[in-house]
């Protein structure tokens, strides 16, 4: 399963702990584009994942940051890693319920 989260906000910008990721931070400057998915070698999310690539010019003319968040593990905004906090605060901000028995 991958699930999208798509939000005009948006840097990476922690919150008070180290635990949480302050989207508000990226409000009027970026577009967010944030990928659920099981883990990084699931098929759905590779095969979104090379449609991405293919659009690499159209996401950057659109100030389009990409955030990569895993059921397990840490996730990353583009290049930036999202510590296992901030991958699992996001997945509890947007409700983001995940099996792997898929």
């Amino acid at each position: 399963m991958l699930v999208l989260v798509f939000g005009m906000m948006v840097s990476l910008a922690s919150g008070k702990d180290h635990g949480q990721v302050d989207l508000s931070a990226y409000q009027w400057k970026n577009r967010l584009l944030i990928l659920f998915a099981p883990s990084e070698d699931d098929r759905v999310y590779q095969s979104f994942k090379e449609q991405l690539q293919k659009r690499a010019q159209e996401i950057r003319d659109r100030n389009l940051l990409i955030f990569h968040v895993f059921e397990s593990g840490e996730g990353r905004l583009d290049d930036l890693s999202l510590n296992k906090e901030q991958a699992r605060s996001l997945r509890k901000r947007f409700s983001i319920k995940m099996d792997n028995s898929n």
